[in-house]
């Protein structure tokens, strides 16, 4: 067994938030965020949005993926980070839950902290060059579509 340590911590600046609230607020085609928190399914959705977003924001980050800020929001939204990256991704609910880790190969941990607005990696060893190389090959696959104008 490996000892898993951080690899990787983002801050998320006001304007990303911004970003994802009028991602989710067009896409439930509602007012305002007020309307999207005040539903349960509304606010899960933002809650299961931002955390992707972080999540794959923060590794095409620590990987210096080239157009990583070129990629829409609604396309890091729909895909499997899984098979783009080539690794599991398990999201951590608390740190302390790194305590019980036991198998750490091929393995990124991710902890979010939406108030805080970071998200850390954690793992052994996270290889850029195999996550870049699984990058680009699954970005390949959609061409254009997926990049801001």
């Amino acid at each position: 067994m490996s000892i898993v340590t951080k690899v990787y911590s983002k801050r998320f600046s006001h304007s990303e938030i911004e970003i994802i609230h009028n991602y989710v607020i067009d896409k439930l085609q509602v007012k305002d965020l007020f309307k999207v928190r005040d539903r349960f399914e509304g606010n899960q959705y933002l809650i299961n949005v931002t955390k992707k977003y972080f999540t794959a924001k923060t590794i095409l980050e620590y990987c210096n993926f080239e157009k990583r800020n070129e990629i829409k929001i609604g396309f890091l939204n729909s895909i499997n980070l899984e098979k783009m990256l080539g690794v599991k991704i398990n999201l951590l609910e608390n740190k302390l839950d790194m305590n019980d880790i036991l198998d750490t190969k091929n393995q990124v941990f991710v902890f979010i902290n939406i108030e805080s607005k970071i998200c850390e990696l954690y793992g052994v060893i996270i290889e850029t060059n195999y996550l870049i190389n699984n990058i680009q090959n699954y970005l390949n696959q959609f061409k254009s579509i997926i990049y801001n104008k």
